[in-house]
């Protein structure tokens, strides 16, 4: 399992920042966020330099079927296993360079 940086406050909720080379994954739980309302994560994948929302460097099956919201970048409704296979991927990402 991936190790989780700390969960700061975010609007009425919890966010958590994953920083990697070229990537930083931003996941919240709000009021109003992909999945709030049954406790799921959701998550953005942005661009290190311009922080601009990105499409995923990865893709894991779950992805496709059933977590994007229609904007760039942004997935929703994924539980806790889920966000680990997301951070784990870009993990070896960043080390297969």
């Amino acid at each position: 399992m991936a190790k989780f940086p700390p969960k700061e406050k975010w609007h009425d909720g919890v966010r958590m920042q994953f920083d990697f080379k070229d990537y930083i994954l931003s996941v919240v739980k709000f009021t109003g966020s992909y999945g709030w309302k049954k406790g799921l994560w959701e998550i953005a994948f942005m661009d290190r330099t311009t922080e601009d929302f990105v499409e995923p460097p990865v893709e894991l099956d779950f992805m496709k079927e059933y977590s994007y919201s229609g904007d760039v970048g942004i997935y929703g409704h994924l539980n806790d296993p889920d966000l680990d296979r997301v951070v784990q991927a870009m993990e070896k990402l960043d080390n297969a360079d």
